[in-house]
């Protein structure tokens, strides 16, 4: 599947604000009562960026300026708040947190690069650097049954990366730095916020049928390098508007007449 053009856009009057507060903790507050449910401190700089597990809504991510992406069980208080699970450092300032489906890898993006991390293991992955400037937001989407990597940065790019080998698949260019984005749960559509108060919405094109193009290049073309061309439509029948002419019969010829035809005399 390929992306398509923007098909909408929307300008509105300031960019909208960054997820994450420029303090170093960040609160856990129930939405219905509006109280705060648990305190998560521990970054020794201003936190960027909170993710939610997809499995478990006790597990949550932090990351920060500090460098750092801090694993929290909120099921475990203590005298400073929640229970540090696990920290990872990812080496530059983190802007954007996901987790993979499974809970058990998770990515931070910050500078120009991103890092993969077993949470399991406690240990790193992978670490590349995906685009020419710092990386402002990375998505881990399903797209029709396969895990991808959508990453967009401050250099206009966004990039589709495979987890399995984080090799690039696609990437498209927008006119305005790329501040956040997100994907239908059809994977048909794409919102992306831009730095200059844009939201533009892309659709996805249908997928085509990979053998039509094959078919269309290597079908038979009738040319006159062709003897069939010239005997094209004889079959078919003569219409009131067509002029018929009619065949003349060829005379016999005597045996004789046909000894002489051949200069055998």
């Amino acid at each position: 599947a390929q992306a398509g053009r923007a098909q909408r856009v929307v300008r509105a009057r300031q960019a909208a604000p960054a997820f994450g507060g420029r303090r170093r903790h960040r609160a856990v507050v129930d939405v219905s009562s509006g109280e705060q449910v648990s305190r998560l401190d521990g970054h020794t700089d201003y936190v960027r960026t909170a993710a939610l597990s997809p499995q478990s809504e006790e597990l949550v991510a932090t990351g920060g300026y500090d460098h750092m992406c801090k694993l929290w069980d909120v099921r475990s208080p203590t005298n400073r708040g929640s229970a540090e699970v696990a920290t990872f450092d990812h080496g530059q300032p983190i802007e954007s947190i996901a987790f993979f489906p499974s809970e058990s890898l998770v990515l931070t993006a910050g500078g120009q690069r991103i890092s993969c991390w077993d949470i399991t293991g406690r240990k790193l992955l992978h670490q590349f650097n995906a685009h020419q400037k710092t990386v402002s937001t990375v998505k881990v989407v399903d797209v029709d049954g396969e895990l991808r990597v959508l990453t967009g940065s401050l250099d206009g790019h966004i990039k589709v990366f495979d987890p399995a080998t984080f090799k690039m698949l696609y990437a498209c260019k927008y006119p305005s730095p790329v501040m956040s984005l997100g994907i239908a749960r059809d994977s048909n559509t794409l919102a992306v916020g831009l730095a200059d108060g844009t939201l533009s919405f892309r659709k996805r094109r249908a997928a085509k049928d990979p053998n039509a193009l094959m078919r269309s290049v290597y079908a038979p073309r009738l040319t006159a390098a062709n003897y069939k061309y010239f005997y094209r439509n004889q079959s078919l029948p003569a219409t009131e508007e067509d002029l018929v002419v009619a065949k003349q019969k060829e005379a016999a010829l005597a045996e004789h007449d046909k000894l002489l035809r051949k200069f055998r005399y």
